[in-house]
This record gives C-alpha cells, sequence and structure tokens, in this order.
C-alpha cells in the first residue's frame, strides 16, 4: 500500500513497499526554499523506511532552481540520502531547458555517488527501477 508523504499544489512523495522506492513528484514551478524544504524532509522519510534504497524523480513539471541550490543538492542532499541507504535513483525531466540544465548538472556531479539515470518517459524509468537488483 503506499504511503503519501507529502501531497501539495507543487509536489507529492510517496512510498510504495511493493514497487520498492519513494517517488518524488514535481507537479509545477517550486521556489528554492519550498524545493529544500521537501529535500529536507524526503531525508528524513528515506532514512525512517528501512528498505527503502531507490527514488524516482518524476520532475516533468520542474522548471529548475539556483545555481547555489544546484550545489546543495550536489553536496548535502545526495550525501545524505546516500547515508540513509539511497543506492538508485532514476530521474524523469520536463522539455524545459532550465530544468534539464539544472537536473544535468545536479546528476553529473553525484553520478559517482550510486547509480542514477535518466530517462525519457516515467514508464522507462520505473522499468529499470524495478528490474535494477540493491547492490
Amino acid at each position: 500500500m503506499t504511503k503519501t508523504y507529502l501531497e501539495s499544489n507543487t509536489a507529492q512523495v510517496s512510498y510504495d513497499p511493493q514497487e520498492g522506492f519513494f517517488r518524488l513528484t514535481i507537479k509545477k514551478f517550486v521556489k528554492d526554499e519550498e524545493f529544500k524544504n521537501i529535500l529536507l524532509r524526503i531525508i528524513d522519510w528515506f532514512s525512517e523506511q528501512s528498505s527503502a534504497t531507490k527514488i524516482l524523480n518524476d520532475f516533468r513539471g520542474f522548471k529548475g532552481v539556483s545555481p547555489a541550490l544546484q550545489e546543495w543538492v550536489t553536496q548535502h542532499y545526495y550525501p545524505s540520502m546516500v547515508k540513509g541507504g539511497l543506492k538508485q535513483a532514476a530521474l524523469v525531466l520536463s522539455n524545459d531547458v532550465f530544468a534539464k540544465v539544472a537536473g544535468k548538472k545536479v546528476k553529473s556531479g553525484v553520478d559517482s555517488m550510486f547509480m542514477y539515470k535518466a530517462f525519457p518517459s516515467i514508464d522507462e524509468a520505473e522499468s529499470w527501477l524495478a528490474q535494477v537488483s540493491k547492490y
């Protein structure tokens, strides 16, 4: 059964133990401060789920964040997630040019920490997360 941790007009965070991964969905533009607060809460929720090792970042509604927040995500958010058990992440981006630049910059900054792959569709991201085993 899916547990919804957050449901707002800008984002949703949920975990389905049958799927085996957290899901962060950004629905529309979100300000840096709100995005950072969501990520801080995800760190806590993720570490509470001892079986959680994966996250799907559905950023089709994402419009990008500042370079400073991109750096914070690379240097603080993802290292904290790895400490909490993160092994794999999938990313689905919108066609927004700023979102693509921000998402790819962060992804390239954390590629060595865990398996992180970008996909053109949710279906492909879900399939990859479902078949890639824990390591």
